[in-house]
């Protein structure tokens, strides 16, 4: 549109863009689009080799559990990744593996006659495919000013560490009377181990809750429901009577991204073997040569309960690499000296994983080895799931246990260690989306992360209710002490299956129409308790 100025010469109104701005604009638009193109085809020859599959398969018989347990102790020396590593009968198990290996893996599950399916022909095709849906969405976005103008923060997102870190610091600079973001420590590579405490100082003694997410590099489902909570603990404060509950009677103190280094490697590559890292990334010190050296300690095993014992390697190759010692690495230790002399204000330990759709509590190093109050974990437990369940559009099931019982044994656990040495009552972890039968295991779209953490953060609320149920915590905190007696061995439960062919019938949908699979195969149908 056109106005005659006081000169006589006709000009376009300010409030219309001029046709060299609009030319600009769609300049840069061909630019980002020309960018984006490049990035997608663009492959290097390394990178090119790389091709997975992952296989899923079902032991039948102890010799075919027998051989999946020989191949999980050096998974490498198969060329093997286990996603899942529940290797019990009937129970499903995912295995990643080298295609140019595949037919040797193949002529092994042969002659123990274990049958497989493939649920990924080509795991680096789905990888890229989500990080170009990735990018174009960020790229929209950013046409669209529908994120924010510094960083493009999205909570639906899978963001880096230095946005999550710059999230965190926004949130107290707006929100300053219950929020307080600060480094607990410094990972390997010094990224700074960010915390964030939500809650408002009402001068009265309160219970804390803890949260970490992302000890497991490829796990980014964990971190993205950590930071939902964070959301919603903050942002809703003033307009949800619920939230301002939870934020004037607790100290939330939540650590979104526990392992930075290994989550940050994961997200520089669409080759299978970086988007799929688990450990930190400390190089082996003792390693001299450039090539065969192998980086990175699995955290989760490097907690000092039952270190280097069950579930653990001592090769520094293997993924489940517990370290040179307990608290070896700057990770761990930084965990370890923030939480522990503040224990005794702790009613709760969470600690967020990804995947299988499992409650757990301790203790996780060997089968049937509770604490002794087991039986106010499981109620609480129980209660949650319940209402994940309620929560979820898609009816979201957990099952409820602990580690060793439902999954496997597992030595150097966080959640062990929270419970043991520091006498935190409700310490959990939870194994989020998906359920063992889904299809996506650690490559869950973007689309899932609003409601897994809708329906987490509705789970956490039962534990919360819980650390609000007990006694206030004592003046001068102190941790308990670790040689008190604290386990038992017997704990009875009716989250079980009767026979070996239950993960087979709920897999053909029998749990939700046939009354006789429902009441002897509980554990499979994930009604454990109801």
């Amino acid at each position: 549109m056109l106005e005659v100025n006081k000169t006589g010469r006709k000009e376009r109104f300010s409030a219309s863009k001029t046709e060299t701005e609009i030319s600009m604009e769609y300049s840069s638009l061909q630019f980002y689009l020309l960018l984006l193109f490049v990035t997608i085809i663009y492959v290097s020859p390394n990178e090119n080799q790389d091709s997975h599959i992952l296989i899923r398969a079902r032991p039948s018989n102890d010799e075919q559990l027998q051989f999946l347990k020989s191949m999980l102790k050096m998974p490498s020396k198969f060329g093997v990744d286990f996603w899942t590593e529940s290797l019990k009968l009937s129970f499903p198990v995912d295995i990643m593996v080298e295609s140019g290996r595949f037919e040797e893996f193949k002529a092994n599950f042969d002659k123990v006659g274990l049958k497989y399916n493939v649920t990924m022909e080509n795991v680096r095709k789905i990888i890229e495919t989500q990080s170009k849906k990735h990018r174009i969405k960020n790229l929209i976005g950013k046409f669209a000013q529908r994120d924010d103008a510094s960083s493009g923060f999205r909570i639906d997102r899978y963001n880096s560490y230095m946005q999550i870190v710059e999230y965190l610091k926004r949130l107290q600079d707006t929100f300053p009377d219950i929020v307080l973001t600060f480094a607990i420590g410094n990972s390997y590579e010094n990224r700074p181990l960010q915390v964030i405490k939500i809650g408002r100082n009402t001068g009265i003694a309160k219970k804390s809750v803890w949260i970490d997410a992302g000890i497991h590099a490829r796990e980014w489902i964990s971190p993205a429901t950590a930071l939902y909570i964070i959301n919603e603990l903050v942002t809703k404060y003033s307009s949800d009577n619920e939230i301002r509950k939870y934020v004037d009677t607790l100290d939330w103190h939540i650590m979104p991204v526990l392992n930075a280094d290994g989550y940050e490697y994961s997200r520089t590559s669409t080759v299978t073997r970086v988007r799929l890292w688990r450990k930190n990334r400390k190089p082996d010190p003792f390693c001299q040569r450039q090539s065969n050296c192998c980086d990175g300690v699995d955290l989760n095993r490097n907690f000092d309960f039952s270190w280097g014992q069950a579930g653990s390697s001592n090769y520094q190759c293997e993924d489940q690499y517990s370290g040179l010692h307990a608290f070896s690495e700057p990770e761990t230790a930084a965990v370890r000296d923030y939480l522990t002399p503040r224990a005794a204000s702790f009613g709760a330990f969470i600690t967020l994983h990804s995947y299988s759709q499992i409650f757990i509590y301790p203790f996780g190093h060997a089968i049937k080895s509770y604490p002794v109050d087991v039986a106010d974990l499981h109620k609480v437990a129980v209660k949650a799931k319940n209402a994940i369940l309620a929560s979820s559009s898609n009816k979201t099931r957990y099952i409820v246990g602990t580690g060793a019982d439902t999954l496997y044994p597992a030595s150097g656990g966080s959640v062990d260690w929270a419970k043991h040495a520091l006498g935190i009552k409700y310490s959990y972890l939870l194994e989020l989306r998906p359920s063992e039968s889904g299809i996506n295991g650690f490559l869950l779209d973007e689309a899932e992360i609003s409601p897994t953490g809708r329906e987490t953060f509705d789970g956490l609320k039962v534990v919360a209710d819980a650390v609000l149920a007990m006694d206030p915590p004592s003046a001068s905190p102190v941790a308990r002490n670790p040689l008190q007696p604290d386990m038992i061995t017997e704990f009875v439960t009716n989250c079980f299956n009767e026979h070996e062919r239950c993960s087979w019938y709920a897999s053909l949908g029998f749990c939700f129409n046939k009354p006789d699979v429902q009441e002897s195969c509980r554990l499979a149908c994930r009604i454990c308790d109801q």
